[in-house]
């Protein structure tokens, strides 16, 4: 498994929220028999324009194709209701003073896009 963590560096917000600074985390699994993960891998490779023959062992290569760069990306939201178990067990939504649900946003990240150079920066100043 590959762990990516991508955040938000622009727009500052989308329709009035403030998303700069979020942090999104991809999960790219490895050795399964589906073809998504490693199509995934392949696009998110040439986007950033790193070395095709990614060598998965070899932490300085992933480092070096992959760790400050920046990309383009959807990024999908969807508001999820806050729930909590009442008294009875029964799952119930949780409500707030105008008796109106509580949304919670998840955010998820979709498809690349494209580089972003404007938002590179080298590997090696990253800790």
């Amino acid at each position: 498994m590959i762990v990516f963590k991508y955040e938000i560096v622009s727009p500052e917000s989308e329709n009035n929220v403030r998303v700069a600074g979020l942090q999104l985390t991809d999960y790219i699994v490895l050795g399964s028999t589906s073809s998504i993960p490693l199509e995934r891998l392949g696009a998110l490779t040439k986007i950033v324009k790193g070395n095709p023959m990614v060598d998965i062992d070899n932490p300085a290569v992933l480092r070096s194709n992959y760790v400050g760069k920046a990309v383009r990306a959807e990024v999908k939201t969807e508001a999820v209701v806050l729930k909590q178990v009442d008294e009875d067990g029964i799952e119930q939504p949780v409500m707030d003073d105008n008796g109106n649900p509580v949304t919670d946003n998840n955010y998820r990240l979709g498809r690349f896009i494209g580089a972003d150079d404007k938002y590179t920066i080298p590997a090696d100043s990253i800790v």
